[in-house]
């Protein structure tokens, strides 16, 4: 999945009317200082996209995001589109290898019969011009896949949970959340974000409870993954699912912004989606 183009189109505060869109909606959750400006600012290639800071609960709005990508073309079975008479890759890299063991199978009955001609084609350069016919070989035979722009709506939802907001902005934030996940028509997809570090707390138990009520089941990402070592991460995995109460079924992607870990799967998930 290639990202075209994102750009911020809508904003919506405690008292906007939600808007309707056309195109699909994917909504990410989580709570402040879960890391998910930067998850967005990954998943999207851009840097700045949506706020990082180190005050948490930057987000006090739902931001929808317009953001076009450019996908393997699908047909409707459901396999990717390749053109009618050309080679699939597997065919073509055999084909190129059976090709390539041949030749050199023949330069070396050559060689042996022509000791000059085996001199010439030793060495760097000899060892040069064979690689460059290799390289010929597969560019011949490399097929190109169909591809079609795809355009969706990301939605960054408000940061719940910040210690330092009254009581009253917190219930507006739930509210504001809440009425989304029931009302919103294009809504297809939510991402949870947790903290692969810690035990989901009370805030997240009741968000992700929230989802599935709302007809979804979310596909949690565990952020800030590179924190942690591989067994830890496992470990860590399974007390979310636990502390949850989610199905074995349920995804949980770890996830970690400075390296990419799990940008992997969050795009095959999108692309599902869209």
């Amino acid at each position: 999945m290639k990202i075209i183009d994102v750009k911020l189109d809508t904003v919506c505060g405690y008292t906007s009317t939600l808007p309707v869109f056309d195109e699909p909606e994917i909504a990410f959750a989580g709570k402040s200082n879960v890391g998910k400006s930067s998850l967005i600012n990954a998943v999207m290639k851009r840097r700045r996209l949506a706020r990082v800071g180190e005050t948490p609960g930057k987000t006090r709005t739902i931001n929808f995001y317009h953001v076009v990508v450019e996908v393997p073309q699908v047909m409707e079975q459901g396999t990717v589109s390749v053109p009618a008479l050309q080679p699939s890759m597997e065919d073509a890299a055999g084909d190129a290898g059976s090709l390539q063991a041949e030749v050199i199978r023949k330069k070396k009955l050559r060689w042996k019969k022509d000791p000059s001609r085996q001199k010439a084609l030793s060495g760097k350069n000899g060892q040069a011009r064979v690689r460059g016919s290799q390289k010929e070989d597969a560019s011949q035979t490399a097929v190109r896949v169909p591809t079609e722009r795809k355009p969706f709506f990301l939605v960054d939802l408000p940061g719940y949970g910040y210690a330092n907001v009254s009581v009253s902005e917190k219930e507006k934030w739930g509210e504001m959340i809440e009425r989304y996940l029931n009302s919103s028509p294009g809504l297809k997809k939510v991402f949870l974000l947790v903290d692969i570090r810690h035990e989901p707390n009370a805030n997240d138990i009741q968000m992700y409870d929230w989802v599935r009520a709302s007809g979804f089941t979310p596909v949690i990402i565990a952020t800030k993954a590179d924190k942690l070592g591989k067994s830890q991460q496992l470990r860590q995995i399974e007390v979310i699912r636990r502390t949850l109460k989610a199905p074995e079924a349920a995804e949980i992607l770890p996830f970690s912004a400075p390296s990419g870990q799990g940008l992997g799967e969050i795009y095959r998930v999108i692309q599902q989606v869209i």
